[in-house]
Order: structure tokens, then sequence, then C-alpha cells
């Protein structure tokens, strides 16, 4: 058996909040340049994150955005078409490697975890953030492309959704989870991995969930030890795994 590490994507090992906020203010400015009637930058972004919380994985946030506007047909289509390039270009900026995830990736990688990806979106769409990463290898078995890599589309029950995603994740890993650690951002991501058995919990507080508070649950389905950034999370996970306590593979 291994230890394993279960991380969630979106919010852990890079901080989407920063990407979030430039890709929709950039895409908005360039909408308003071309004929939005939004009354300002504020009152179109603050539409736009509405709409986009609401489902964010619909294909079409800036038609809906037109939409509340009462734009003819004509003139949205124009407006929506520089929105969608404003927003490729600067994710294109944006989806780069990042040293700090890719530092914190190799240390656990040296320490023998074996890793997975645990999050919550459209698979392709995550499969692609990890390979403009530079990431993808990480969640690699045998070989196979993206094949540690387990995504939540939309489920009823997120927490529940995740638990089960996290027991397949740690059957198909051969992880012992008494050994094993999970590093999320949010609250239910802790609560999920910690129900499907995992031994350790670090949530890393950033982004536009850094305070979002757990619903009432029992302290030992809570995070053990919260960081602010991947680095502290290296030393994180020095304390929470004890040598003694350690797996590396059972021979």
């Amino acid at each position: 058996m291994y230890k394993g590490a279960i991380l969630d994507l979106d919010g852990t090992l890079w901080d989407s909040s920063f990407y979030e906020q430039r890709v929709v203010a950039n895409s908005v400015s360039a909408m308003r340049m071309v004929g939005l009637p939004a009354s300002s930058q504020k009152e179109a972004v603050s539409r736009l994150m509405e709409i986009r919380e609401k489902d964010p994985n619909a294909p079409d946030h800036f038609d809906q955005l037109c939409r509340t506007y009462a734009l003819i047909e004509e003139a949205a289509e124009r407006i929506v078409r520089i929105g969608v390039d404003t927003y490729h270009n600067t994710r294109d900026s944006l989806l780069v490697p990042q040293l700090e995830t890719i530092n914190f990736l190799e240390f656990i990688a040296k320490e023998g975890f074996k890793s997975c990806i645990v999050t919550q979106g459209i698979r392709e769409k995550q499969i692609d953030k990890l390979r403009r990463f530079g990431i993808l290898g990480y969640f690699s078995v045998d070989g196979e492309e993206g094949s540690s890599i387990y995504t939540l589309e939309n489920a009823a029950d997120r927490t529940e959704g995740k638990r089960r995603l996290v027991l397949e994740a740690i059957a198909d890993s051969e992880m012992d989870p008494f050994s094993s650690f999970v590093l999320e951002d949010r609250p239910y991501g802790i609560v999920a991995a910690k129900m499907a058995g995992i031994g350790y919990g670090i949530r890393i507080r950033q982004g536009k969930y850094a305070d979002e508070d757990y619903d009432e649950v029992d302290k030992g389905v809570r995070e053990d030890i919260a960081v602010s950034s991947l680095w502290e999370a290296v030393n994180a996970v020095k304390k929470l795994m004890p040598a003694e306590r350690v797996l590396t593979v059972v021979q």
C-alpha cells in the first residue's frame, strides 16, 4: 500500500479566484468598449459573476449577460464574440506553469506520495488546465494520461459525491488512507475526504472561499491544519506525517 495525496485543483493547486477576477474584468471591459450598455464596469462584472455562480460550467455566460441588457441579436452576437476572444486571450496568459505548484508536487513525489486530483468541474477542462500548467504527468499511472484524475460535475450532494470519488481514488491507487492526506480549499472537500477515511486534512485558505465555514459537523472530519499557500503546505505535510507513521510501499 502507498501513502497518498488527495488534491483539489481550483483554489488549491492554483489561485483560481485571481484568475476568475482577471478574465471576467478583462472580458467585460472589452464588451463595454464595443457596446455593452452597462452603467459601470462594477455593475457588469457583478451581473456576470452572478451568472457564473449559478452555473459555473454553462457555455453561454456572455450570451446570458447580454440578455440581461435586452440587446438585439445582431449587437449581442458582436459583443459576445469580443468577450469570448478576450476571455481566451486572458486565459492563455494566465494558464501557464506555476512554480509554487510544481515545487509542491515535486516535494510530495519525492516523499513517496501517490497524487490524485479529486475536483469539481468538467473533466476535459480540468485536464486541459493541468496540461497547460505542465503538471499532468504527476497524475498519470502506468503511462495513462490523467488516469488519477477524478471529477465531480453536477452532483446533488457535493460532499457525498466527493466522498465516493475519494473512495474510488483510494482503491485505484492502492492507498493506505490512514497515512494519506487531503489538500482542499473548501470545508466540504475536507469533510468528504475524511469521511472516506483519509487520515489528515490540510486546508489552504486562499481566494473567495478562504473564510467559508463548516456546516455542523464533528471536529474529527475538519481540517487538522490550515495554510495560506502551497509553500506552507510543504511544512504542513512534514508536520502531519511523522516518519514512524508513514508507509512508503508494503513489499
